[in-house]
This record gives structure tokens, C-alpha cells and sequence, in this order.
């Protein structure tokens, strides 16, 4: 009898273990289940919220259906679509899902995870000709400007929204949640990339006319502001140079009325009229016994020869 006792709680244990695990299930994170009764659908649990240890019927009379569902990675293949304006690309498509609903999802799939894959393909290749089809193709193959962020960039990621948008619908009656669509990859026909590079030289040749344009205005108002404070700086200093040259002036009369010497007064006066009549580019035809032009015969070296001539000053 002692030697058969632990036969027995082994053997006891076994088979409680076997029971447990018949009519118990463990619920991961990242996981959603789907329990069959006799072949109808009883219960739909889902992670994180029904994680953990749950109870059911033994097999035959309930099958439990598990399913992951967590985010994943369709990538289609490439397939040649055509542009509102009639442009030929070959676009590849990649698209981010989920399981939304195990139960949709296995009335799908039946339990086949990989059937999953056929129904996204099919539903992407009719969305993106959908979407490309109302769109133009300068919208995928535009530069983008730098200081706004729009352009290509900013176009192809509505489109990939709007393909996004056009999958939820007919996937989500399959339980597939489609979370994000992108371009993995977009191949352009060589003569409308030929196109659509003359387009972009076209561009860039416009924005450099455009800052050759603005920059020629800006350098044309420097100039024009330059030239303004060079005339009012001239004005200001010859306005300057006359009032000290008459205050000169005045001062040099003041202090020569104080001199009693009739010559040298004189002497002034034809040195003046000699500078008023040199101020400027002259050619005078003059005769050295004129005042106040004798003064330079005064002035001249003495057995400098002449009583009259012609000189040209400048």
C-alpha cells in the first residue's frame, strides 16, 4: 500500500494537471481569443484588458482561437497604376495592421492567420489605383521648398492617408484594423521623369530669376540710399565750409579794418578778384597791365619777358 501511494498522487496529479489544462487557458499581452462552442462563437476576449487565466469547455464541445495582435508589416509588390492627368507609375505599397476584432477575423481567416495576407493585397492594389487615379503627378514628383514643407513630401504623405482611409473600411469587415499606409517604394516611367525634370529645372530656374530679381532691387535701393546720404553728407559739409568760410570772412574784414594801409588794402582787393576769376576751368586772353592780372607780372620771375600774352588756366 505505501508503495503504491505515490503511484496514485502521480498518477492523481497527472491527470488534474490534464484537466486543468483542458478546461483552463492562459491570455497573453499582446494577444486576442476567440472561443467556439459546438462551432458558434460564445466569447471574444482581447489583450491587455482580458489577459490572464480564463475557463471553458473541454475539447470538442469549446475550441479556443488565439490570435496576435499586435501591429505588423504587409508590404505589397509593385503594380503599375495610372495618374489623374494619364501619367503611367509603378508604385509599391506597404501597409501597418492589426487584428481589430478576433471575431471578424476568424470568420475570415478561419483560424489561418496567413489568409489575412491575400485579403490586404487585394483590397491595397484597388485602393492605390483608386487613390493615384484622383491625384496628379506632379504630386508625387515635385521638390518640396525648403521654408514650408510642403511640395512632394507633403503630398505623398495625404496620399498615403487617403490610401490608409480607403483600406479601413473593407478590411474592417474582416476585423483587420489598417493603421498606417506608406510608399515603400515608386518607380516613374523614364519619359515622364524626363518631364518632370524639365519641370523642376523650370522651377529652380524661376526661383533663381526670382533672387537674382530681389536681389538686384535690394542692390539698386543700397545704392539709391547710399547715393542719398553721400548728396545730404556734401551738402551738409558745403553748407559747413561756407559758414566758416564767411565767418572767415567776416573776421578777416573786421581785422582788416583795422588796418590803416591803403596798399595793402588794395593789394587785397586784386588778390580776391584774381581768385574769383582762377575759381573755376578758365582761358582768358589777357594783358599783364590789367588789375588785377598785373599782379602776376609782380609776381613773375624777374626778366620774365612780355607785357601781354595768352594763358589757358584749369
Amino acid at each position: 500500500m505505501k508503495t503504491r501511494l505515490p503511484r496514485i498522487l502521480g498518477a492523481s496529479a497527472v491527470v488534474a494537471a490534464a484537466a486543468i489544462y483542458a478546461v483552463t487557458f492562459v491570455l497573453h499581452e499582446g494577444e486576442g481569443a476567440l472561443s467556439v462552442r459546438f462551432g458558434s462563437p460564445v466569447r471574444v476576449l482581447a489583450a491587455p484588458r482580458d489577459a490572464g487565466v480564463h475557463l471553458t469547455w473541454p475539447w470538442p464541445i469549446e475550441k479556443v482561437y488565439r490570435y496576435d495582435m499586435r501591429e505588423r508589416i504587409f508590404e505589397g509588390g509593385l503594380e503599375e497604376a495610372s495618374t489623374a492627368d494619364g501619367q503611367l507609375v509603378v508604385a509599391g505599397v506597404f501597409v501597418l495592421w492589426r487584428v481589430g476584432d478576433p471575431r471578424a477575423f476568424h470568420e475570415a481567416v478561419m483560424g489561418r492567420e496567413a489568409a489575412a495576407e491575400p485579403l490586404i493585397g487585394g483590397a491595397l492594389r484597388s485602393g492605390v489605383n483608386d487613390v493615384l487615379a484622383r491625384h496628379r503627378y506632379a504630386a508625387l514628383t515635385q521638390a518640396p521648398p525648403a521654408q514650408s514643407g510642403g511640395g512632394a513630401a507633403g503630398e505623398l504623405e495625404k496620399i498615403e492617408t487617403e490610401i490608409a482611409r480607403l483600406l479601413r473600411e473593407p478590411l474592417g469587415a474582416y476585423g483587420i484594423e489598417i493603421v498606417a499606409a506608406g510608399f515603400h517604394q515608386l518607380v516613374l516611367p523614364e519619359k515622364a521623369a524626363e518631364g518632370v525634370f524639365a519641370q523642376m529645372r523650370q522651377a529652380k530656374e524661376r526661383d533663381a530669376a526670382r533672387i537674382q530679381s530681389e536681389g538686384d532691387a535690394q542692390a539698386r535701393k543700397i545704392k539709391a540710399e547710399a547715393q542719398r546720404d553721400y548728396e545730404r553728407s556734401l551738402a551738409e559739409a558745403r553748407t559747413r565750409a561756407g559758414e566758416i568760410a564767411a565767418k572767415a570772412k567776416a573776421e578777416a574784414a573786421g581785422v582788416l579794418a583795422a588796418v590803416d594801409n591803403k596798399d595793402l588794402l588794395a593789394f587785397l582787393d586784386r588778390l580776391t578778384a584774381l581768385e574769383e576769376v582762377f575759381a573755376g576751368p578758365t582761358t582768358i586772353v589777357w594783358d599783364l597791365n590789367t588789375p588785377p592780372l598785373d599782379l602776376l607780372k609782380e609776381l613773375a620771375p624777374a626778366g620774365a619777358g612780355g607785357a601781354a600774352g595768352t594763358e589757358e588756366r584749369r
